[in-house]
Formats: C-alpha cells, sequence, structure tokens
C-alpha cells in the first residue's frame, strides 16, 4: 500500500481525465440544445445553428474518445478503468484497443460510431434533416448520460484512498489477439449505423411522409448491412481462432445481439427495392427501418445488464444502477415514442402514398419471393430473439439461468434455412410483372443443372482417402417436429442449396455486367453470402474429431497421422510460448505449433491459457487444440501381495506396463522411532525388460505422508500411497515422466469457402453502397430523373 501512495501522476493526466469527463457532459449538454432548437426552429437561422451545435456534440465523443485513449497509451493507472484494462507489458495495438475492451469504453465507442456517421448522414438528410438531428441528438444524449454514470475517467480508490499502482492487471489473456483491434470498431461502426436508420425512420414518421426517405436512406442501409455482415464474420474468426472448439458460431447471446438486428437490415434492404419498383410496402419499410436499432437496443440491455449472469464468453461486468435505469429507459423510450407516433400519423402517412400502386402481384414475382424472404428473416431473427431471452426467463420465473445449446438452435432453424435459400436463389430471375413457372424453370435451369453437377464431384471427393466421412449410423435431429435423418443426407441437402444460391448468384452476376451495373454489387454480396454459409455448413457438418494424448509412450494417431510433441518454444510464462506437434503420414508431413502459457489468476495461482493450431489447405483445415500437460497415467490402484500375474490388476488398457506386487519391507516403527520406511517390492515388465522396483512411503509423526516414487525406465514414475498395516495390500499409480499433452485434433473440411465468401460479400456490399450513393446524388442534382 506504501508503494502505491507513494507514486505520483504527472498534473496533465489528471486534466485530460477530467477534460474526459467535461466532453460527456458536454455532449449531453449540446446534443438536447441542438435537438431543442431543431423542435423551435422558426427560421432557417436557428436551424443552421441547431446543426453547427449538433455537429460539436458529436464531436465531444471523439474528444473524450481522444482523452481516454491518451490515458492508456501513456500507462495512467491511477484511473480505475485504465488500470483494470492494461498493462505495461502490452503493445502499442493491445493499449489502443483495451479502450474498448470493457463496458465503460465499448459503449464510448459505440458513442463515437454512432455520432460520426449521424454527423455524416445529417448532411444529406434534406427535407428530414429537422426531425433527423431531434432524434439523433435526443439518442446520443442518452447514450452519453449512460457514460456519465458507466465512465471510463473514475480514479482508482482504494479503501477510500487514492492510489497510483506501478502496473495494471491487464486485458483477459483471450483477447490478447490482432482480432481484438479491428472486431469491436467494425461492429460497432455498423452498430452506429442502425441509429441513421431509426433516426430516418422516425423523421420519416414525424414529418409524415414514407415516400421520399428511401432513397436517401438506401446508401446507408446497404452499408450497414455490409459492415454488420463484416463485424459478424470477423467474431467468427476470431472465436475459430482462438476458444478451441473449432467452430465459427456458438449462437452465444452477444454474437445473437448482433445477428438479430442484422437479419432485421436484409429484410429493410429488400423491402426498399419493393417500395422504389412497385410503389409498395411504404409503412412496412417504415417498421422494416427502426427494428434493427430497437432490437439492437434490446439485446444490448440483456447483454450489458447483468441479467444474464456468467452465461456468456463475452464478460461484461455488472452495469451502475443508474446507468442501468438510463439504458432501460433510452431503449423503452424509443421503441414506444416511435410506435405512438406511427400510430398517431398512421392515417396520414397512408394517404400519401402514390395512386401508381400496382395492382396484385403474381405468385412467381420478384416482390411475393421478397415478401417470403423478408418473413423468413424476421422468423430468423424472432427465433434468435427468443433463445437468447430464455435465461431471462428462467431468472423470471425463479429458475436458474442457462443458454440454449447449439443443437436447438440448428434444429429449429433448420425448419426455415430451405425456404429462406430458395428464395434468395430463385428471386433475382423473378421479374416485377411475375412469370409462369414453366418460364421461370427455363430461367433456372442452368443453376439447377450447374449445382446439382458440383454435387457430384463433391461425393467423388468424399470417397477419396484424405475426406473423413461421417459413418452410416450418424444422424442428426431436427427438431420436435422432425425426426432423425443421416447426417450426410441431411449435410449435403444443405449444401446443395448453398450451391444453388451461389450458382444462380453468379449467374445473374454476369448477366448484369452486360444489362444493370447498379445489380452487379448485390448479387456478388449474395454471392459471397452463398460461398460463405456453404463452408459454415460443410465444415460444420461434415466435420471430425479425435481426442488423444501427444506422449512418447502413447504413440498417438489422429486420421492416419503419427503425433508427438517438439521441444517447446520458450518458458510457460511466455505469451508466445507454444508447444509444436509433429504430424506424419504415409504421404504427408505437418508441424501444428498450439500456444500455452500460464498467468497469474485472481487468486494469484498459475492459470493455463492455451490458444488453437490451425493448419490450412485448399480443401480442409486440421484444427488442434491444446490442454494443459498432464502427469497422471492412472488412478491409485490396489495390489495384494502376490507372484501370480493374473492376481494382479491389469493397467494394459491405460500403459505398456505390467506390474506385479511381489514383497514388502518395512523399516522403523512410528510409535517407537517417530518415523517409519515403507517399501513395497515390485516388478514391473515394459518393452520386454524387466524392472524391480522399490517405490517407498515415508511416514512421520505429525506429518502427512511423504511418497518417494521409483522410475521405470524414462517413461513413467511409480508411487507408493498406502500400505495396510494387517494384509500389506498397497495402492500405487504411475505417472509419466515428461508431460502428456491432451489433444483434440478436428478435420474441418471447405473452411476455406468461409473466409472467401466473406470477403466476396463484404466486397459486394461496398460496391452496392457506393452505387446506391451515387444513383442517389445523381437524382438529387437531377429532379427528370426516374
Amino acid at each position: 500500500m506504501n508503494e502505491l501512495l507513494a507514486r505520483k501522476a504527472e498534473p496533465w493526466s489528471y486534466a485530460v481525465g477530467i477534460a474526459g469527463r467535461s466532453f460527456v457532459f458536454l455532449a449531453i449538454a449540446l446534443c438536447i440544445v441542438a435537438a431543442v432548437l431543431m423542435i423551435a426552429r422558426k427560421d432557417e437561422r436557428a436551424g443552421k445553428l441547431a446543426q453547427r451545435i449538433f455537429t460539436f456534440g458529436s464531436l465531444s465523443f471523439v474528444s473524450a474518445f481522444v482523452c481516454l485513449l491518451v490515458l492508456f497509451v501513456t500507462h495512467q493507472f491511477q484511473f480505475k478503468y485504465v488500470f483494470e484494462h492494461s498493462a505495461l507489458d502490452h503493445e502499442l495495438q493491445y493499449l489502443v484497443a483495451a479502450v474498448w475492451s470493457g463496458q465503460e469504453g465499448s459503449f464510448l465507442l459505440w458513442g463515437l460510431m454512432a455520432s460520426v456517421v449521424g454527423v455524416l448522414a445529417a448532411r444529406g438528410a434534406g427535407k428530414y434533416r429537422r426531425w433527423f438531428t431531434v432524434v439523433y441528438g435526443l439518442f446520443l444524449a442518452g447514450l452519453a448520460g449512460i457514460l456519465a454514470y458507466e465512465s471510463p475517467f473514475q480514479l482508482l480508490l482504494i479503501e477510500n484512498i487514492h492510489v497510483y499502482p506501478p502496473d495494471g492487471r491487464g486485458l483477459v489473456p483471450s483477447l490478447l489477439n490482432y482480432w481484438i483491434v479491428i472486431h469491436p470498431p467494425t461492429i460497432f461502426l455498423g452498430f452506429g449505423t442502425l441509429t441513421v436508420l431509426f433516426a430516418y425512420a422516425f423523421a420519416a414518421v414525424l414529418h409524415r411522409d414514407p415516400v421520399a426517405w428511401i432513397p436517401q436512406v438506401r446508401p446507408w442501409a446497404v452499408f450497414a448491412l455490409a459492415v454488420l455482415g463484416v463485424g459478424l464474420s470477423m467474431g467468427g474468426f476470431w472465436a475459430y481462432e482462438t476458444l478451441g472448439w473449432g467452430g465459427f458460431w456458438m449462437w452465444d447471446p452477444v454474437e445473437n445481439t448482433s445477428f438479430v438486428p442484422w437479419c432485421a437490415v436484409v429484410a429493410f434492404v429488400h423491402g426498399m427495392f419493393v417500395q422504389q419498383a412497385r410503389k409498395k410496402w411504404y409503412l412496412a419499410n417504415v417498421v422494416f427501418g427502426a427494428l434493427p436499432f430497437i432490437l439492437f437496443c434490446y439485446g444490448t440491455l440483456l447483454t450489458r445488464s447483468g441479467w444474464l449472469g456468467d452465461l456468456s464468453v463475452h464478460g461484461f461486468a455488472r452495469m451502475d444502477a443508474k446507468a442501468l435505469i438510463l439504458l432501460i429507459s433510452l431503449s423503452a423510450v424509443s421503441a414506444l415514442a416511435f410506435f405512438a407516433f406511427l400510430v398517431k400519423n398512421w392515417n396520414e402517412m397512408k394517404s400519401k402514398e402514390p395512386d401508381l400502386a400496382v395492382s396484385k402481384s403474381a405468385l412467381l414475382s420478384r416482390e411475393v419471393f421478397y415478401g417470403i424472404g423478408a418473413w423468413l428473416l424476421y422468423a430468423f431473427a424472432f427465433v434468435t430473439a427468443l433463445g437468447m431471452s430464455y435465461p431471462l426467463i428462467l431468472r423470471i420465473i425463479g429458475d436458474k439461468p442457462e443458454i440454449i445449446e447449439e443443437g436447438l438452435y440448428h434444429s429449429v432453424l433448420a425448419w426455415l434455412f430451405p425456404p429462406l435459400m430458395i428464395a434468395m436463389a430463385v428471386a433475382p430471375f423473378l421479374t416485377w410483372r411475375g412469370l409462369s413457372f414453366r418460364e421461370l424453370f427455363s430461367r433456372i435451369t442452368n443453376s439447377l443443372a450447374i449445382s446439382i453437377g458440383v454435387i457430384g464431384f463433391i461425393l467423388l471427393w468424399m470417397k477419396s482417402p484424405g475426406f473423413h466421412a461421417p459413418g452410416p449410423d450418424d444422424t442428426i435431429n431436427l427438431g420436435p417436429f422432425g425426426k432423425s435423418h443421416a447426417v450426410v443426407t441431411w449435410i449435403l441437402f444443405l449444401t446443395w442449396l448453398c450451391l444453388f444460391v451461389a450458382v444462380a448468384s453468379f449467374w445473374r452476376m454476369m448477366e448484369s455486367l452486360k444489362r444493370s451495373r447498379q445489380t452487379v454489387g448485390a448479387m456478388m454480396a449474395h454471392f459471397g453470402i452463398a460461398i460463405a454459409v456453404l463452408g459454415l455448413v460443410f465444415s460444420r457438418g461434415f466435420e471430425k474429431k479425435a481426442e488423444v494424448i501427444v506422449h512418447p509412450s502413447e504413440g498417438p494417431t489422429a486420421f492416419g497421422y503419427a503425433l508427438e510433441t517438439l521441444e517447446q518454444t520458450s518458458q510457460f510464462s511466455d505469451r508466445n510460448n507454444k508447444i509444436p506437434i509433429r504430424a506424419v503420414s504415409a504421404t504427408d508431413e505437418i508441424v501444428a505449433t498450439p500456444s500455452l502459457y500460464y498467468f497469474p489468476g485472481n487468486d494469484g495461482e498459475p492459470t493455463p491459457m492455451a490458444w488453437p493450431s490451425i493448419v490450412m489447405r485448399p480443401l480442409y483445415d486440421y484444427y488442434f487444440a491444446i490442454s494443459e500437460p498432464i502427469f497422471d497415467v492412472t488412478e491409485w490402484t490396489p495390489f495384494v501381495l502376490s507372484e501370480d500375474p493374473i492376481k494382479q490388476p491389469d493397467l494394459k488398457a491405460h500403459t505398456d506396463v505390467v506390474l506385479m506386487y511381489t514383497g514388502y519391507k518395512v523399516e522403523g516403527s512410528v510409535a517407537e522411532d517417530g518415523e517409519s520406511m515403507l517399501t513395497a517390492n515390485m516388478v514391473a515388465v515394459m518393452d520386454e525388460q524387466t524392472y524391480e522396483l522399490g517405490p517407498s512411503l515415508r511416514v512421520k509423526v505429525g506429518a502427512q505422508p511423504e511418497s518417494i516414487p521409483a522410475r521405470i525406465g524414462d517413461r513413467y514414475w511409480l508411487s507408493l500411497g498406502t500400505m495396510d498395516p494387517k494384509t500389506h495390500a498397497i495402492t500405487v499409480k504411475l505417472d509419466y515422466v515428461q508431460p502428456a499433452y491432451p489433444v483434440v485434433v478436428y478435420f474441418k473440411p471447405l473452411t476455406m469457402l468461409v473466409w472467401l465468401g466473406i470477403g466476396i460479400m463484404a466486397l459486394g456490399g461496398f460496391l452496392a453502397a457506393a452505387g446506391r450513393r451515387k444513383e442517389r446524388l445523381a437524382t438529387s442534382h437531377n429532379e427528370d430523373a426516374p
């Protein structure tokens, strides 16, 4: 404690902390003032003043973020948040990432991203700018209010005394990964853009005009769709590379908080196309534009409130009580106010719908299939939201909270996936006026044929020696309304659906290059999503798992590879320490390098941290997950005095050793001498070699018995645990001389498609957003443009 009190911080650091907190309060004041001025606006001059104040309010978030960044980079551990999330040995990129690694910093990151995109979006809001600024300003003020209580600028107090520790606790070891640097800013940029969609939708309601806002909001909607999709994918890649369970997605509540709004944004984007082309869905699109933000606020409340306990792998501290009340209020008021004004202005908005609305569409039309897709996406979102709410429901009714396992999500959503993929494949070939079945079939015949042909090639590959296919008895359960099916049949069916979408999207993309380049980005995004989902389905469905103990005495094999560990690269205290594993088959040799090190836990005891190693090949991954070393070979095993091997326990199931207990020796007496040495005479046979052993047990008055093991070659230690004083029966156990490593090896086919598909999806999404922005600018400069 004296060391903590003796250290002095530079005065400027306290000034930076005070400035950071002041900028938060300034953001509250300026955003509220901007909203009030916009509401009471009497002339254009007042409106411009409100716009400038809104911009300065948004810049206050940027300034607060910069202040916190300075505190982290300069190691100002006298601030509680800096102390809890950084350390002197962290590299610069982790000091920067530590800013958003905790509860308070992530709220500030949300405010930063929302304020930046808000200022940019407000410039092009046109006639909606007044109410756009009001809605956006009040939201930013509420978010800043949360930061006023959930502040990252609080000083560190121990027993109500301000202290300055020499070092910080540092980031949680699982966060010391490059994904922490890029994933949160990307996903929060998407979350911030959801506020743009909500503010536009609310402004359309308050302006009572559900028509003209669509061209203005569409580039932002497509941008949000692309960024959220990329952010979601980054989270999956992060999990795949670090968590050691061999998958990308676990339906964790925090993952679902991102996935549910993404589904809603997809539905909104396609709804806008219907409105633009068919002059329909005006009021539905107003709701579709607001729901992604409302759903994200609900998910944020669910995961940040502490109501889910420790059920998520994304750990957040329990919020300050007043900050939680503000978050509840912000979420509830946003939703209730939007729907209240929507109901109030419904009839007037309905009357402003154009009279050009087209009559009822044909069944096989693009509008109908877009509608089917939108409702299926919302069904996906509803099921997922219900699943992530399940722990809260259990808590409300008084039961112990628990999460829904991955398998249940898959078995329920499996009923929605096929019709969604079919709609996704067929819709691009349809026209707005509709086709006959024969016309549609003629358009999709090539895509059907190619996708079925590719399945044929996949079947041939699955017959090759390098593919480890599930057995005929492996089945999958399709939920309460279905029955079990063979894994191979079901996964191949899902694979064909993804291929059908991929081929159809690619076909339409090639046609669009000649006819309508504006749709190239959208078709490319569809193609990328189909490829990524194909990789997810195939790699998870045909995943094979082998659990082995890697030790020279074991000679383990996995998927035809003999495994052995090589010399570790550093000390166990080094975060970069690796345990190389060499895998050798008849035709191949690979070296995996999983990481394993120890860090001080909360109780001061060494705690293991392991990172998997992924050996990537074009058609499959080998995924190696290592655990901390073990030395136990057997449990304590009883032996009776006998020279007959038949009467001795059989350890062959565990080791390559045969043991016999042939005699004993007792030296000294505890009662008379205060100490006694008990020795078991044993014979061990290993590798056709015989060893005569004498494991001992030293017993002293007032002390725990001390076991003195005997060594069997260079492989095992034999320890004596107990010796019965009457029958002289004993218990012994075997331990490895060298550490043995439990290793789980996964065979993951076509995992590379996940990475490839996400890259294509991102490129297509950004091309689509840029194209829609150019279209909007051209329209805004030419009133006669269609």
